[in-house]
């Protein structure tokens, strides 16, 4: 599993994602939303702290990290631990 992961079509690594999105963010762009990441061998924090890495001094949107089981988004970029917050496209699918 470990190699389809490393191969051509498997996960992105946080660092591949984070090169990836400091070509592609311009000033322009206003959300990333990080999704899918291994519950095993990842964790929110290390994935937000290494793309903040890579793009933090050129973007100056919102960073949303969705959940593994699916779009509802579980942490925010200065969000308080145990705050509970509904994301925009939550919100929008209930509405």
């Amino acid at each position: 599993m470990k190699e389809r992961i490393r191969g051509r079509g498997g996960h992105l690594s946080n660092n591949q994602t984070g090169r990836f999105l400091a070509e592609v963010c311009t000033a322009e762009t206003r959300n990333v939303v990080l999704t899918h990441l291994s519950e095993k061998n990842n964790s929110p924090h290390l994935a937000e702290s290494t793309v903040l890495f890579y793009i933090g001094e050129s973007f100056d949107g919102d960073i949303y990290i969705s959940r593994q089981d699916g779009p509802e988004m579980t942490h925010y970029i200065g969000q308080n631990s145990g705050e509970q917050t509904i994301s925009p496209i939550a919100k929008s699918v209930r509405d």
